[in-house]
């Protein structure tokens, strides 16, 4: 992941002392403001963890099929109940698996819990 910043921040320009400037007082009106966006590279590039996060999503088995001509990259993650009712979740643009890692133990958790 960490080559994925190192591109994003050299093809976006917002290496130190390389990011665009903007007339004062815009706040959000043409998009996130430099100085917000400055940070954010700032704290992807030095402090957070990329490998935890890598480590975090590999958890989970992981797929790549096609569907309709369209390549899709899922992961399958079972209930601990045999004849657990299955459960697809999906996510809309921009996003990703990652949103959903908080809710899957969750659920997995409940799952275990309430057994009908």
């Amino acid at each position: 992941m960490a080559g994925v910043v190192v591109w994003w921040v050299r093809d976006w320009g917002f290496a130190p002392g390389l990011a665009p400037q903007a007339p004062a007082g815009l706040g959000w009106d043409y998009g996130v403001p430099v100085g917000e966006m400055r940070e954010l590279v700032r704290y992807w590039r030095d402090e957070y963890d990329w490998r935890a996060a890598e480590e975090r999503l590999n958890e989970w088995p992981q797929f790549v099929t096609v569907v309709d001509g369209a390549r899709v990259h899922f992961a399958h993650v079972r209930s601990p109940e045999p004849g657990a009712t299955p459960l697809l979740m999906t996510h809309g643009w921009p996003g990703s698996i990652v949103e959903f890692q908080k809710v899957a133990g969750a659920l997995r958790i409940l799952a275990m819990r309430f057994i009908w």
